[in-house]
């Protein structure tokens, strides 16, 4: 493991075995819709019901698109009416990036004084700068 330097065998059914680094792929999840929303892309559907419908707004806590109805539930439920919701017009003027960039990362599990802010593409992993520096 390239995080640990631990020896992990290789599953059965090759690298597919392993596990996903859920962080990681909801950090590309979100850049890619970032993405597509700052270029205008209207390709995107509603990921909260089964609809199918245009999404019209992401919320930045939960990371799911909404359809115009979701998105009048999503406001008005118990546990998300706190929630922050952008418009794709909110996006597309770059509202959301003040948000983006205030998110906190999650500490490194090697340096726990240390927040993650690099990512290294050998080891396919986030990393703080103490990593960077001594480790990568």
């Amino acid at each position: 493991c390239p995080k640990c330097r631990q020896p992990v065998p290789i599953p059965e059914h090759g690298v597919d075995g392993l596990k996903d680094n859920i962080f990681l792929a909801n950090l590309v999840k979100a850049v890619a819709a970032h993405t597509k929303t700052r270029h205008g892309k209207d390709d995107l559907l509603c990921t909260s019901c089964e609809e199918g419908k245009p999404a019209t707004s992401r919320c930045s806590d939960c990371a799911k698109f909404l359809c115009e109805s979701c998105e009048s539930t999503h406001r008005n439920l118990r546990g998300t009416k706190g929630h922050t919701l952008f418009t794709f017009e909110e996006l597309k003027a770059g509202t959301y990036d003040d948000v983006f960039r205030a998110r906190k990362a999650p500490p490194c599990s090697k340096h726990p004084e240390e927040i993650v802010k690099l990512y290294c593409r050998t080891c396919e992993t986030p990393i703080c700068y103490e990593c960077a520096l001594f480790e990568h």
